[in-house]
């Protein structure tokens, strides 16, 4: 027989939930200085001393904040590899396309806060743990994995890869929000979904297979090397 959930932590769980939607409304609109815990008890209907039975700190408030948006964020990756019914490649487009595109509609308050400083606070919180534990890359890193264990992608660090794409998604955001001209964002978008999709071709088993294989040494240089000779490629 199924066990019941106490009452009392589904009403809990529903108010930390009211917290937290009404914590990111106010810093999508207020940024950090809006994020505090008089403001946001004052919006969920309750007193101050009342919130810190959640969130001790304004510290806590924006890692509660930043952890579920990142798991949420995560879960979506997840979403997409559960419902994919083609080759791991096309799945690891896919996943670069909403890292690119899709993610900074859905999730623009990650963004803007992994590009600041906390609140300070005199301890560490739960959720700031929890957020240092959650490797939110975990899905792509997954499906690259996936594609090696296929024989799809030629054998190269998964966790670099995957931070390499988060890298450009973020710095493009970034860009992004320092250009006004809604049409140059999109075409910068655009361009650097398609560059990434261009550049995972080089780490195809298929283009791995051809007689030759290009790549850009660190040294910016360009040259031509056979396949046989390439044993990592230095992302």
């Amino acid at each position: 027989m199924k066990k019941k959930r106490n009452r009392s932590v589904d009403l809990k769980e529903q108010q930390f939930n009211r917290i937290i939607a009404e914590a990111k409304k106010i810093y999508e609109n207020e940024g950090i200085s809006g994020l505090n815990i008089q403001n946001i008890a004052e919006q969920v209907g309750t007193v101050k001393g009342n919130l810190y039975n959640y969130v001790k700190s304004k510290r806590e408030l924006w890692y509660a904040l930043l952890y579920q948006e990142t798991n949420k964020f995560s879960e979506k990756m997840l979403e997409i590899i559960k419902n994919h019914k083609d080759d791991s490649i096309s799945l690891i487009e896919n996943l670069i396309k909403f890292m690119i595109i899709d993610f900074q509609i859905q999730f623009p308050s990650i963004h803007k806060m992994l590009n600041e400083t906390p609140p300070s606070a005199k301890k560490i919180g739960k959720f700031e743990r929890k957020f240092k534990n959650l490797n939110f890359l975990k899905p792509i890193i997954t499906a690259i994995d996936l594609a090696k264990s296929r024989n799809e992608l030629i054998q190269l660090k998964s966790e670099y890869l995957a931070s390499y794409f988060w890298i450009i998604c973020h710095g493009t955001y970034y860009e992004m929000n320092n250009t006004k001209s809604i049409g140059m964002n999109i075409d910068l978008r655009d361009f650097v979904f398609n560059q990434l999709k261009d550049q995972l071709k080089y780490v195809y088993t298929t283009a791995a297979k051809r007689e030759e294989y290009v790549f850009k040494e660190r040294n910016s240089r360009i040259r031509r090397v056979n396949i046989s000779k390439i044993r990592s490629i230095p992302w």
